[in-house]
């Protein structure tokens, strides 16, 4: 645990970017299918164990993320909901979304989500809707108060994501960027000159850029999250197969979508 703490410290000294990192590092701790789905009742992890055996489900992920903030001076819970049998992780911040107003901020440890963010829906089609029992952790004198984005939605902020994502089609696929067909986005028809073209519409929501695209990455184009409520398998091979790309941040019906209009 300190050993992990000393290596973000190392990379930075900015107390909203340690929980950032933090958070990514357990997000991006494989969840444990084969434990989530047996029959055979198992102990909880340590969360040393989920180190060494790289893998936990919610209450162990949580418990690990719980413990880092807390060791690294941070004011910090965990919301245990009991009927759901989930487990999230709060911390202390002054946003105005914090959850349920408590005044401290959401943490999803599972899968990549934007810190703040609760997911409309988990594995099984369960939705946190009962009052969580809360397990205090740590009274810490430090908080997260990085709440631009956690209090505002994806429009205000768009081109820092559309940024981040267009940097990694640059590092990771032969597309070439065009204006026009991001102009294109909501028209029935494609410019003069392309002769086809599909358009993505990935959901996203409020926080911060780099866990919203850590998000994109992983469960829309590798395909790996359970909460994915339809497939998106096939937009890895169309990120392959056509030439060109526009991308957007649009809203429909009150949600936000990353688009992206692929062509040839």
């Amino acid at each position: 645990m300190l050993d992990i703490i000393g290596r973000i410290n190392n990379y930075t000294t900015d107390p909203n970017k340690f929980v950032d990192i933090a958070v990514a590092f357990v997000q991006n701790i494989p969840y444990d299918y084969n434990k989530y789905y047996s029959i055979i009742s198992e102990n909880t992890r340590f969360p040393v164990e989920v180190l060494v055996d790289n893998k936990g489900v919610c209450s162990e992920k949580s418990l690990l993320l719980a413990g880092i903030l807390a060791y690294a001076g941070y004011d910090v819970i965990l919301f245990e909901f009991e009927k759901e049998n989930h487990m999230a992780v709060g911390i202390r911040c002054p946003c105005k979304n914090s959850f349920r107003g408590s005044g401290y901020c959401f943490i999803e440890s599972t899968l990549p989500n934007p810190i703040g963010y609760v997911p409309e829906e988990y594995m099984g089609g369960i939705k946190l809707v009962s009052i969580p029992k809360v397990i205090k952790v740590s009274s810490g004198s430090r908080m997260y108060t990085n709440c631009f984005y956690i209090d505002n939605d994806p429009a205000t902020y768009k081109y820092e994501i559309i940024q981040k994502f267009r940097e990694y089609l640059d590092r990771n696929y032969r597309l070439i960027y065009k204006e026009d067909l991001t102009r294109s986005i909501n028209s029935l028809y494609l410019p003069y000159g392309y002769i086809s073209g599909i358009t993505w519409k990935l959901p996203i929501e409020n926080g911060n850029p780099d866990i919203i695209v850590a998000k994109i990455i992983k469960c829309y184009i590798e395909d790996k999250c359970y909460q994915n409520i339809v497939s998106y398998g096939n937009l890895r091979a169309d990120l392959t197969i056509y030439r060109y790309y526009g991308v957007d941040i649009i809203n429909e019906g009150g949600k936000y979508y990353l688009a992206l209009l692929l062509a040839k």
